[in-house]
């Protein structure tokens, strides 16, 4: 059993770290920057393989639960679109140490969350958000960083949204997180196919150079079948075993792979301040794993859809 649960550890890192080079990928060094069909096309990647592959019945949703998850629906739109033209246009560095703060968010946000050893790493996560936001900053991709900023806030509140559904206080709190993430995917679909009219991204994306090309479409389906499988897989890892900070330090751990994935991948300057950011960011990720390691396990089960905005731009 120790062997499996290894396992899905070690996948869902190459997973998370295949999902966001992938993105960036076909977002920066393709440069296909056309949001609304990319994010439309990982949407109905999602919709597709969920049926297929886990046997999703559409059936057992009813419409009184739909309702209340509305809001969150709609911030996920939101989170994914903005996520995406931030990811497109930042070094992936940048990308995770401010979407880091959306933690912030959900500490401000919920009163009723632990007061432990983890609040002192918020301070320290904001500080590195800070300190990456100024850099960008310098480098003239305001417009990006306010992006990101925006994914940054939409992502806090998605999941705070999602914290207070899984308290036996909201009301008609009946979908499963499977059926809530099945929403999300159809949803978002359903919002960003006419607005790939509506802005002319169809016709635009007509001109780009790399259509007729078969790295644009491996990488793209690479994309969306990543993306689906890493968000699968966490859940798995997450309701499967109560060993929390073995899977908070996974999720640490896929942070530092990707980060020097992209080093080697994507030419980007790393100034020192860029590399201070990092460090502070991972320091604080260290010090929510070690609480965890002194808390009760009970107090994060309810937390666990917190990552289920990590990769889906």
């Amino acid at each position: 059993m120790r062997d499996i649960v290894s396992t899905e550890y070690a996948t869902y890192c190459v997973l998370y770290s295949s999902t966001i080079i992938c993105n960036k990928y076909v977002l920066t060094s393709l440069g296909f920057q056309y949001p609304t069909i990319f994010q439309a096309w990982q949407m109905l990647v999602g919709v597709f393989m969920m049926h297929t592959v886990s046997g999703f019945q559409i059936r057992k949703i009813v419409l009184r639960d739909i309702l209340p998850w509305l809001p969150a629906m709609m911030l996920y739109v939101g989170a994914i679109l903005s996520g995406s033209i931030a990811l497109s246009q930042l070094p992936i560095s940048t990308f995770i140490i401010i979407q880091g703060c959306g933690d912030v968010i959900l500490i401000l946000l919920n009163d009723k969350l632990p007061s432990t050893i983890i609040n002192f790493s918020y301070p320290i996560r904001l500080c590195a958000g800070l300190i990456a936001a100024w850099s960008a900053a310098e480098d003239s991709k305001i417009a990006a960083l306010i992006w990101l900023v925006a994914h940054t806030v939409f992502s806090g509140i998605y999941r705070s949204i999602s914290f207070w559904y899984s308290t036996p206080h909201w009301p008609y709190s009946n979908l499963s997180i499977q059926q809530r993430q099945y929403l999300n995917y159809l949803f978002s679909f359903t919002v960003l196919l006419p607005s790939i009219f509506i802005f002319g991204h169809h016709e635009k994306a007509k001109y780009f150079p790399h259509l007729s090309t078969s790295k644009f479409y491996v990488g793209s389906v690479c994309s969306g079948v990543f993306g689906w499988a890493v968000n699968k897989l966490w859940m798995r890892v997450f309701f499967s075993n109560s060993n929390n900070p073995s899977a908070l330090l996974t999720q640490l751990a896929s942070k530092v792979l990707v980060l020097l994935l992209s080093m080697g991948l994507f030419h980007y300057e790393n100034s020192f301040i860029q590399v201070i950011a990092v460090l502070m960011s991972l320091v604080a990720d260290a010090l929510q794993v070690l609480d965890s390691m002194q808390t009760n396990h009970d107090d994060h089960i309810a937390m666990e859809e917190m990552h289920d905005v990590l990769v889906s731009f």
